[in-house]
């Protein structure tokens, strides 16, 4: 049950990939047809639906029938919290990633402001000392 719930997992991931937004700067291709598209994910999603179909009757009459609907429940709970935090988990990293090149642009930008306005005061010192003399 494990092997398929990774198999499914996968399936699900390679179907949300198909759904995201390419870069700005990568060449948009096309490895399969339309057609071809929409019939994978068509058949991927029927074949979920009826594997989650065979999972809900083994927690009510299969092998796994002395867990009840209690049991049931309880792992769709768990598989809704464990999705939730790795979500969660995905989109935190992704805000610390913006967050540090933000911060590193910030602060390479302050230290070049920083060292451009120290070269000039440095260089105003140095004309008024020699106009001085």
């Amino acid at each position: 049950m494990s092997k398929w719930a990774g198999h499914i997992s996968d399936l699900q991931e390679w179907m949300s990939q198909e759904e995201a937004k390419p870069s700005i700067f990568k060449k948009i291709v096309y490895s399969k047809s339309a057609t071809a598209e929409a019939f994978d994910t068509l058949v991927a999603k029927r074949k979920i639906e009826e594997q989650e179909k065979e999972i809900k009757s083994m927690f009510y009459v299969g092998a796994l029938n002395h867990l009840g609907i209690k049991g049931y429940k309880e792992f769709i709970h768990q598989r809704r919290a464990i999705k939730a935090k790795r979500e969660k988990e995905v989109y935190e990293q992704i805000r610390r990633r913006k967050a540090f090149f933000y911060n590193t642009t910030m602060g390479g930008s302050i230290t070049i402001v920083g060292t451009l306005l120290a070269s000039m005061i440095w260089f105003l010192i140095d004309m008024i000392k020699e106009a001085s003399r």
